[in-house]
């Protein structure tokens, strides 16, 4: 295999360097949508919490986190093929030059970092809700 030569150097970390970016870029911006639509989503939820007589508020608050939890599970993988087709031609980049495992790696853990932070919004939104309430009650 023939080395390299400098202005290839150049254009594979250029490339590489364009892959980060363009999937940072493309992140910020889905997340952000899918964010702003799960959240809206579960404040309706939590407003129903009071509507089912049998459960405690609590109990009912916690079952709907479980159910978000649950249905952004597959946005995973949804989200990184969705990524993975708009970077292609990167991607096809960084395999031939061996370094598409360590982006692939990258992406997988950003993915998770960013729907663990929508899981915590929801979380919180719950301990707001039942705080508010607790202090009704008193």
């Amino acid at each position: 295999m023939a080395k390299a030569s400098f202005e290839e150097k150049l254009v594979f970390k250029a490339n590489i360097s364009s892959l980060y970016e363009d999937t940072e870029r493309y992140l910020n911006e889905r997340i952000s949508i899918l964010t702003s639509n799960y959240l809206q989503v579960f404040q309706g939820r939590l407003g129903t919490i009071l509507d089912e007589p049998d459960y405690s508020p609590s109990t009912v608050a916690m079952v709907e986190y479980d159910l978000l939890v649950k249905n952004l599970k597959p946005m995973n993988q949804t989200i990184k093929m969705e990524l993975l087709g708009e970077v292609n031609d990167k991607c096809a980049i960084a395999k031939k030059s061996g370094h598409f495992l360590e982006y692939e790696k990258h992406l997988d853990s950003l993915i998770a970092l960013k729907l663990g932070e929508i899981e915590s919004k929801a979380l919180a939104m719950v301990t707001k809700v039942l705080a508010g309430l607790y202090i009704e009650e008193s």
